[in-house]
């Protein structure tokens, strides 16, 4: 602008140089054209220093009266230099001045009141090392000359009215690369001065303008414009312009290289300004830009102070239409806005406040407001549509300044989807984009099946239903990008209607209506962790369905999530879940529950003594429930209550100890029923507390029809015992009202039952080979002999690496049909041995005290020890509760009244718990007083032989019978029957094949003959011999011999060791 404004100063000073050296030497010598003409050329060289030349000068008076006027005509001014486009620098067909006479002689100013400059040719050329061919001014210097003329002509000089016409001009420039042409340049320039003081009118039209640049490197540049007016109107008075300037390019065209950044654009400006040129100081008043119809008005000052300018502008547009504005955007940039199409109307206001210079930015205000918006990007998969939009922003452009922006009342929707903001502010740092503050509030009602295309691909999920939803949250940028929740303030809530979601086709999520909200920071304190989120979610019947797997239906759930720092990779993520239905009811499989009122807490957190592990915990309780696994099981309880705790490490081998659990369980008021078994279970109440190395029960108590059960006490050791390392230790406290033993056999029956107990197994018996069968079969054979047994599966096994006691009271119980009153002792369950000590029991039938032993290798290989006493028993009754002794001393089926039974016993049984005769040992005594020997065939056969008479009732005035059993044998030794006058011993073996073989001696009877009796054969084949009496003299002392007194010495050690642990 400086060069351009230097070389029109200077080729108007040359032209009117030219015309004043014409006027000065007219108004000092009046000369005919002939004589002007030469003085002309030749005083025109004392200026110029390149040659110049005019065809005609001459001098008209009365025309201008009563000013003089000059017209040149065809005037030349040639200046050669290399590569310029032409050696004329200019050719001007009709150059005229006015001048005032009167005031040249009276006054001495030279006032030209009009110049006419018609048919006009310019060339204006500059090389490539700065030479210019209008440099032609006859000064002492370049400088000098252009300071000399800006002083020295336009003091001398006062022009009022310039007129050119039809001026056309070239203008190259090699250095800068510049190159530019003008056509068709019409002027009219008028101008009042008195010194510096007046009035200034002028009117620019030119037809056309083109320029550029051509370099060899970097851009290049084209510019044109047709048709193209500027006018200038106003006062000037001591250096103080007022005035107006308008500009109009109605077609305007610039490319940049290949690309066209501008075609045929309407360019307008209106610009009323009051300039103070001595502080170089600008007002403007509502001055008026405008491209096409997108106009921009302004207001304010401006000035210059030295290298700052000093603003204080307000400016304001109309509403411009978006589609249009886009329009103007260059093709070579159109690739900016691929995929994006953007319709409404918008309108910008705003101001400038501060200084402008290299370093300082002045502060910006601007209001935004756009209306009947759309917005449609390829990358959205949904037009953004209504959007009317609010902003207003305050900038700060300075290093250390921010920019602030603040959207109200704005609204969008997205399909059926209405979106607003009430009101939301921006707080940008300039040197920190991304530490951007943001303080939002936003609403939106959402139609949810619409806003599908919206998630990401991967994510399978239709929606239904629609949901309110209120948020307002304050963060910075990078907080938010970077999930840094520690450092945001939101709390969002939202409202959802008929809700309807299905998450990868396995998912269903329904619920009428319910509320979520979301809070940050979380105002609930965590005594393991800092809360940094919550959300609470409300529903009213919510339905989740996980297809084909689970089903739950809860009424108005409540569920509180919080959560800690999801980014601290430092230790195990934390969180918490807190949660309350009125009722959950579901099915999982073949598992149906109802749940009423469940409520209670979970928590994951890091494990204090190693932060990258986990510490879970739950609090649970409810009211009741109701369950079912199909037909198999149904539950219904009341009351339970849970509390447990995990600290897990999953680098322990052991279960138990990756888990570390704590457990306390309080349970009331169950109902189990399972299916055949035919009564129900009855649980009033189960409370214990579990410790990873120890079980407390506090309290249990279960009722199974007409059994109660209470039992208490503590397991201990139980980390080594998960090890391997040690016993599984207990003191337990069982308690009965009433225990009906039958059901409780039923109940444990397979219990503790495992592959390892259940191999094949061969057990030899007098040469016979027997099996037992996997228990993976429903029964099975044991065949001893010719006997065959069926077996049942799944007995009792008694667990290994366990060493737990239990002291039993039971006030009655039922077994066989049979009252068993003040059952009481202990029982000890030892590494794979249960151990029953001195149990105490009293029947209808007899006292009892039983001590005994078992164990379960396998299924089908249980053993049995026992030491039973039974005192003043029926033995009619024994037999029913014991029939096994009817197999050992079949003859006791002879005898009715009571008696003393004692056995020591050993067995091995089968999987039915009967036992296998060919393993039993045992020995037994028994004792009676006034018994009656029933009568039989049998002994009506023996009295026969005997000869003895029979009575009504046979008493028998007392019993000793000792025997032992070995393998399938049964030795009676011998004992002594008294019946009235009549004794009597028995003595034989027989076998559990019912065989046997019995000798009988009547030793003392009114006959003179003492006999002997042997009876052989099976009750079904009897053989009866009179044979010599073999124990005449082992019950009279004065008789016996070292066998009799051996044989009693035998039978008091078999007695006295049985009665010896009766207590």
């Amino acid at each position: 602008m400086k060069r351009a404004l230097k070389i029109t100063a200077i080729t108007l000073s040359s032209i009117i140089a030219i015309a004043a050296i014409a006027i000065i030497i007219v108004c000092n010598v009046v000369f005919s054209p002939k004589t002007l003409t030469p003085i002309v050329r030749n005083n025109v060289g004392r200026f110029i220093t390149c040659q110049a030349d005019l065809d005609t000068a001459e001098l008209t008076f009365f025309s201008t009266f009563p000013d003089f006027a000059i017209n040149l005509s065809n005037v030349r001014v040639i200046n050669p230099i290399a590569d310029a486009q032409s050696d004329t620098l200019a050719h001007v067909g009709r150059l005229s001045a006015s001048v005032n006479v009167s005031q040249f002689l009276f006054h001495g100013n030279l006032v030209i009141n009009q110049v006419h400059l018609d048919n006009t040719v310019a060339n204006i050329f500059c090389d490539s090392l700065g030479n210019a061919n209008y440099n032609i001014v006859a000064l002492s210097s370049t400088e000098e000359a252009e300071d000399t003329t800006s002083t020295s002509l336009f003091d001398l000089l006062q022009v009022n009215d310039v007129v050119i016409n039809n001026l056309s001009a070239t203008y190259i420039d090699q250095k800068s690369g510049i190159n530019a042409s003008i056509d068709g340049l019409n002027t009219s320039l008028s101008a009042q001065l008195q010194g510096a003081n007046g009035n200034i009118n002028a009117h620019i039209f030119l037809s056309c303008l083109r320029g550029g640049t051509q370099r060899a490197e970097g851009s290049n540049f084209q510019l044109s414009t047709l048709n193209s007016q500027l006018s200038i109107n106003g006062s000037l008075k001591d250096n103080h312009f007022d005035g107006n300037l308008a500009l109009a390019l109605p077609s305007t065209t610039f490319d940049l290289d290949s690309n066209r950044l501008a075609d045929s654009l309407a360019l307008r400006a209106n610009i009323p300004a009051e300039v103070n040129l001595d502080i170089m100081h600008i007002n403007l008043k509502d001055a008026l830009l405008a491209v096409n119809s997108h106009e921009i008005n302004i207001n304010g000052v401006a000035q210059l102070d030295n290298d700052d300018i000093n603003l204080d502008i307000q400016f304001a547009t109309n509403q411009w239409n978006l589609e249009e504005l886009i329009a103007l955007i260059p093709e070579a940039y159109a690739d900016l806005l691929d995929g994006i199409k953007v319709s409404g109307n918008a309108s910008l206001s705003g101001s400038a406040r501060g200084t402008y210079n290299d370093s300082i930015m002045p502060l910006i205000s601007a209001n935004l407001n756009y209306t009947d918006g759309r917005v449609q990007y390829s990358e959205l998969p949904l037009p953004i549509n209504n959007i009317n939009l609010s902003l207003s922003a305050n900038a700060d452009l300075n290093p250390n300044g921010k920019i602030e922006c603040n959207i109200s009342n704005s609204q969008l929707s997205i399909l059926n989807s209405q979106f607003s903001i009430p009101n939301s502010q921006f707080s940008i740092l300039n040197s920190q984009f991304d530490k951007t503050l943001c303080d939002i509030n936003l609403s939106a009602n959402l139609n949810l099946p619409e806003l599908k295309p919206l998630l990401p691909e991967d994510l399978n999920i239709d929606m239904n239903g629609r949901a309110n939803a209120d948020i307002s949250a304050r963060f910075n940028l990078d907080d938010a990008t970077n999930l840094r929740l520690d450092r945001i303030i939101a709390d969002a809530s939202i409202k959802y209607t008929n809700l309807d979601v299905l998450y990868n086709d396995s998912i269903a999520i329904k619920d009428s209506k319910g509320t979520l909200a979301i809070t940050l920071p979380s105002p609930h304190t965590n005594k393991h962790f800092k809360e940094l989120a919550q959300a609470t979610l409300v529903g009213t019947n919510l339905d989740i369905n996980m297809i084909g797997t689970m089903q739950a239906n809860a009424k108005t759930p409540s569920l509180t999530i919080g959560i800690g720092d999801i980014l601290d990779t430092t230790q195990f993520y934390t969180a918490v879940c807190q949660f309350d239905f009125d009722h959950l009811q579901g099915s999982m499989d073949t598992i149906n529950f109802d749940i009423t009122q469940p409520e209670g807490t979970l928590e994951v957190y890091p494990m204090r003594s190693n932060k990258k592990n986990p510490t879970f915990t739950i609090a649970y309780a409810n009211e009741a429930i109701k369950a079912n696994m199909g037909s198999f099981v149904n539950i219904n309880t009341q009351n339970l209550k849970i509390e447990a705790k995990t600290d897990y490490n999953k680098e322990k081998e052991n279960l138990l100890d990756q888990l570390n659990p704590t457990i306390k369980f309080d349970f009331n008021n169950g109902l189990v029923a399972v299916d055949g078994f035919d009564a129900d279970i009855n649980i009033p109440a189960i409370k214990f507390q579990f410790r990873p190395n120890n079980f407390d029960i506090e309290q249990s108590r279960i009722i199974i029809d007409d059994s109660d059960f209470a039992l208490s006490g503590n397991i201990t050791n139980l980390k080594n015992f998960s090890k391997k390392r040690g016993l599984l230790r207990g003191n337990l406290k069982f308690e009965s009202q009433q225990t009906n033993i039958d059901q409780l056999m039923d109940l444990v029956n397979g219990l503790g039952t495992t592959t390892e107990t259940t191999d094949e197994v061969a057990v030899t018996d007098d040469n016979t080979d027997f099996a037992i069968a996997d228990a993976t079969q429903t029964a099975s054979t044991d065949t001893i002999g010719t006997e065959t047994i069926t077996q049942e599966v799944n007995p009792f096994i008694v667990p290994k690496r366990v060493n737990i006691t239990l002291d039993t009271h039971i006030k009655k119980a039922i077994f066989a049909d049979t009252d068993i009153e003040n059952l009481g002792g202990r029982l000890t369950i030892k590494d794979g041995e249960a151990i029953l000590e001195q149990m105490g029991f009293t029947t209808d039938a007899a006292e009892m005290q039983l001590t005994g032993i078992y164990r379960s290798e396998r299924r089908n290989h249980l053993f049995a020890g026992l030491d039973f006493h039974l005192l003043n028993i029926d033995i009619a009754k024994l037999i029913d509760l014991v029939p096994a002794v009817d197999t050992i001393v079949p003859m006791l089926s002879s005898f009715a009244g009571r008696a003393q039974f004692h056995i020591a016993a050993e067995t091995y049984l089968r999987a039915d718990y009967s036992p296998k005769m060919s393993t039993l040992r045992a020995a037994a005594a028994l004792e009676g007083k006034d018994l009656v020997l029933l009568d039989s065939e049998t002994f009506s056969t023996i009295a026969k032989y005997m000869m003895f008479n029979k009575k009504t009732e046979n008493i028998v005035d007392s019993i000793s019978v000792e025997m032992t059993v070995f393998r399938n044998e049964v030795d009676l030794y011998p004992f002594l029957i008294s019946m009235d006058k009549w004794q009597a011993v028995l003595s034989g073996r027989h076998n559990l094949d019912n065989s046997f073989n019995y000798h009988i001696s009547l030793t003392d009877c009114p006959l003179p003959a003492r006999l002997g009796l042997d009876v052989k054969g099976t009750f079904d084949n009897l053989k009866f011999d009179l044979v010599p009496c073999k124990y005449k003299a082992l019950y009279k002392p004065e008789k016996q011999g070292a066998t009799e007194k051996q044989t009693l010495a035998l039978k008091k050690i078999i007695s006295d060791s049985l009665k010896d642990n009766v207590k």
